[in-house]
């Protein structure tokens, strides 16, 4: 048995006793990860972060409270600020992508996702924050800080603001003596990616700022869980890269703090 050490739990669980049975009819392979994805267009495609798919040889996306499974597709990938671009064979409702938004520290966000599903089950979880600094690691621009609580299986999710635009893209966080020193690439870096796909996001919001009960109730629907699978008999090497730095799911060093990319591991390895 291989031992990782985590913030949050040290035992290791099995998916296969939480996923329902769309998910354990369609295919009996249990995932080796687990991420957030949401829609960007009514076609199936779909963002995630580009670690949560790295090195898989398939992906699908869950969505357990429509009860299907899809089979996807890697559209574009942008390993420099950890994006990609999915697509299923799914009608879907898409986020609309803020329009040049301004971050400023005290405005209110949220995200969607699915959070250790190996513990906390597979129904989609929402947090919410507020903006802490409109820069991320070491000043990095592309960042933005946040204090919502996330944990692993939320990379990818959507980071939202007041009318439920999405702002941003869950993909780090801050482990060991920090709490909610949460991360996300900013929207601005994603239209790039989608540009160079030929892909329109949905138009920003015309409607005012809505609360965060009714900007949950209205995004939950574009938001599923992307289950990642390795190749057979692949050695698991957690290292991703960020900013042309190598960084682990723990890195253990004096001269800086403990950078978590949030992959959902510690889950059904062998």
């Amino acid at each position: 048995m291989r031992h990782f050490k985590i913030s949050l739990f040290l035992t290791v669980v099995t998916l296969a006793a939480c996923f329902d049975q769309a998910l354990a009819q369609s295919d009996p392979e249990e995932p080796d990860f687990t991420g957030t994805a949401f829609f960007v267009s009514d076609n199936g495609l779909a963002i995630t972060n580009f670690h949560v798919i790295e090195g898989c040889h398939r992906i699908r996306i869950f969505d357990p409270k429509a009860g299907w499974v899809k089979e996807t597709q890697i559209v574009a990938m942008d390993k420099v600020n950890d994006l990609a671009i999915l697509k299923a064979e799914v009608q879907s409702r898409p986020l609309p992508l803020a329009d040049r938004f301004i971050f400023r520290r005290g405005e209110e966000v949220l995200t969607l996702g699915y959070p250790s599903p190996g513990l906390q089950g597979v129904n989609q979880k929402a947090t919410f924050g507020r903006i802490n600094a409109t820069t991320g690691f070491s000043d990095d621009i592309r960042l933005v800080q946040v204090d919502v609580p996330v944990q692993p299986g939320n990379s990818g999710g959507p980071l939202l603001n007041g009318k439920g635009e999405v702002v941003g893209v869950i993909n780090a966080r801050l482990i060991g003596d920090y709490q909610n020193v949460s991360y996300a690439v900013k929207a601005d870096y994603l239209r790039p990616l989608l540009a160079h796909a030929s892909v329109s996001p949905a138009s920003p919001s015309l409607s005012s700022f809505s609360s965060p009960t009714e900007i949950v109730e209205r995004s939950e629907s574009s938001v599923v869980m992307v289950l990642g699978y390795e190749p057979p008999n692949r050695e698991k090497v957690w290292d991703f890269s960020l900013a042309g730095q190598v960084m682990t799911e723990n890195v253990q060093n004096s001269s800086r703090p403990n950078h978590q990319f949030i992959k959902n591991i510690g889950i059904g390895l062998q």
